[in-house]
């Protein structure tokens, strides 16, 4: 798979995380078109489903992917955070933070809202 732009061009240790969230997702989604949004690397089904962003500097950056629908998404692990009224969002820290138990189910979970309409 190619690296989306906005992933090429963060700093080498978030990209190399972003591009994994970013791998995740099309795993579990395999059919899911890639977008450049807002400067973003934007992954939609029949709306944008998710966007995956450089965040924070220096000891604080992280990836953080957002879900767009996420205040409907189930998540039972509390990995999503943020109060708007439908955008919620995961921090990605390092690595082992992709492997936490429920991210490949919120993950699903935002790809099955998005297919039901």
């Amino acid at each position: 798979m190619s690296v989306p732009p906005p992933i090429e061009k963060m700093e080498p240790g978030l990209r190399e995380l972003a591009l994994a969230v970013h791998n995740r997702i099309e795993q579990l989604g395999p059919n899911l078109a890639r977008n450049v949004k807002w400067g973003h690397a934007v992954l939609s089904g029949h709306k944008d489903i998710f966007a995956v962003m450089a965040a924070g500097k220096g000891t604080n950056a992280h990836v953080n992917l957002q879900v767009f629908h996420g205040a409907s998404v189930s998540d039972p692990m509390r990995l999503l955070d943020g109060t708007g009224k439908s955008m919620r969002h995961i921090k990605f820290h390092s690595m082992p933070d992709l492997d936490r138990d429920g991210i490949d189910e919120v993950i699903s979970a935002a790809i099955m809202l998005d297919r039901e309409g």
